[in-house]
């Protein structure tokens, strides 16, 4: 069973005292999309507050094993309506990977979140960047979100739409 968790192509032989009298092949495909199990990085911890300047923000989706989700749309979404991200691509690569470039023109703190689209699952992980703070460091560590209401407060923007609920 533990040997199947790993999504892939398989061959299995059926043997009669030691000869192989038949083969087949099976696919194992990935589970559903685990919100924990995927993540949310920065590549830079930080950026200028230009315009120009950009972060990489990579999504990466996974199902409870660890496999990768290739082909699933998914969009990002940051703390401050009027930051940019821009992504080259509609859906995740073969590992389960979907860049996203954002920009902005205000300094303070950035938290952007993911959401798998076709699930309407959130990534239970975060990435923060200062914007406008000196440039340097490498990777992010994701930010784990530690409760629904945390997440309602700190995101009133979706997708450039503001939503205000009493």
């Amino acid at each position: 069973p533990m040997q199947t968790e790993v999504a892939g192509m398989y061959t299995i032989s059926v043997k009669d005292g030691g000869k192989t009298v038949g083969h087949s092949q099976f696919e194992v495909l990935p589970d559903t999309m685990d919100g924990d199990a995927s993540d949310v990085r920065s590549l830079q911890k930080s950026i200028d507050a230009d315009g120009l300047d950009q972060a990489t923000i990579v999504v990466t989706l996974r199902d409870q094993y660890g496999n990768p989700l290739p082909g699933r749309p998914v969009t990002l979404v940051s703390s401050r309506s009027d930051d940019v991200i821009e992504t080259d691509s509609s859906d995740t690569n073969v590992q389960g990977e979907q860049r996203f470039l954002l920009s902005t023109e205000r300094s303070g703190t950035i938290i952007v979140r993911a959401l798998d689209l076709l699930s309407g699952t959130p990534i239970g992980s975060s990435a923060q960047i200062s914007a406008g703070a000196a440039r340097g460091g490498e990777d992010t560590t994701p930010v784990r979100r530690t409760s629904l209401r945390a997440q309602t407060v700190e995101f009133d923007v979706i997708d450039r739409f503001e939503i205000t609920a009493p």
